[in-house]
């Protein structure tokens, strides 16, 4: 058997090498009773024969709880996609407090703390406690609300303590339902008449379309860059992109008794809201093809 003594109070307690459990009774050997500082422990051992011994002595430190209850980082996640929001000021272990902004698609929120203690790595997030670098549970934030997030931090030594706030802001939806840009294409030398204004609604072309000219596209593009919703004649359309080909009929006559072939472009744009919205419209005219001093077809 192995037996230990702590030399500064007597008391016994038998140890197996190896951490295997010994063959005799085990006396557990009191760490909490341990003095803060340096101790000399005995090590005896017994030979089968009593009446050999040796005794080994080992110095044991004892370190006073850790007093360090700061964190290393602190990270805001929003949900869904795992988006990194800007959190003001810059994470700083001395800063106390923090506030960060969500989009308005952004639904949740949630934190991943890092404790500056390694070997102490329980952090509380709203009262429930977690494993530092580990993620807390998702806190949901309504459009133009806010909630306020606490890190508790306590330290090894069950005294020393920090408590971080962040308070988490979710913008309003846009209601930004503008154009910024519309183009009809192929155009030529023509232009949009009058000169293409957000809060103009209807437009011509300031000339009509050639007869070769059987369909035009249109790339309208919207004003708010984060969030495009625009139809093009019923059909959802990329903002800044070409649209499908939207045919334009062809006219018939000649000189005074000239029909153009006629269509209208229509654009909606909807607003983040999805309640605001604005209707642009093109309206387009085709020429017919020309007809020769010998063309007798009935039109």
């Amino acid at each position: 058997t192995v037996g230990l003594t702590r030399s500064v109070e007597g008391k016994p307690a038998a140890f197996s090498p190896g951490g295997a459990a010994p063959a005799t009774r085990v006396t557990e050997f009191d760490v909490e009773g341990l003095l803060v500082g340096r101790e000399l422990l005995a090590i005896t051992v017994t030979a089968e024969d009593s009446r050999y011994s040796k005794t080994t002595l080992l110095e044991l430190t004892r370190y006073r709880p850790g007093g360090e209850a700061s964190l290393r980082d602190l990270v805001v996640y929003g949900e869904p996609g795992s988006r990194v929001p800007a959190m003001l000021p810059a994470f700083y272990s001395e800063t106390l407090e923090y506030d960060a902004t969500l989009d308005f698609d952004t639904e949740a929120v949630r934190l991943v703390p890092v404790a500056a203690d390694a070997a102490h790595r329980a952090v509380r997030v709203n009262t429930v406690f977690q494993r530092s670098g580990e993620s807390s549970r998702t806190y949901p934030v309504a459009p133009g609300g806010q909630v306020k997030l606490t890190v508790s931090v306590i330290a090894q030594d069950g005294e020393t303590r920090r408590l971080y706030v962040v308070r988490v802001f979710r913008k309003l939806p846009r209601a930004d339902a503008a154009l910024r840009g519309l183009a009809v294409m192929p155009a030529g030398a023509r232009a949009l008449v009058p000169a293409f204004d957000p809060d103009v609604f209807a437009y011509n072309l300031s000339a009509p379309l050639e007869h070769t000219v059987a369909s035009v596209r249109v790339a309208p593009t919207a004003n708010d860059t984060e969030y495009d919703r625009v139809l093009v004649n019923g059909a959802r359309q990329p903002s800044g992109a070409l649209s499908r080909e939207i045919s334009v009929p062809a006219g018939y006559g000649n000189g005074d008794q000239t029909t153009r072939g006629e269509t209208t472009v229509t654009v909606v744009v909807f607003a983040q809201d999805g309640i605001t919205r604005r209707a642009y419209s093109v309206f387009l005219t085709r020429n017919p093809a020309p007809v020769s001093p010998d063309d007798a077809t009935l039109r």
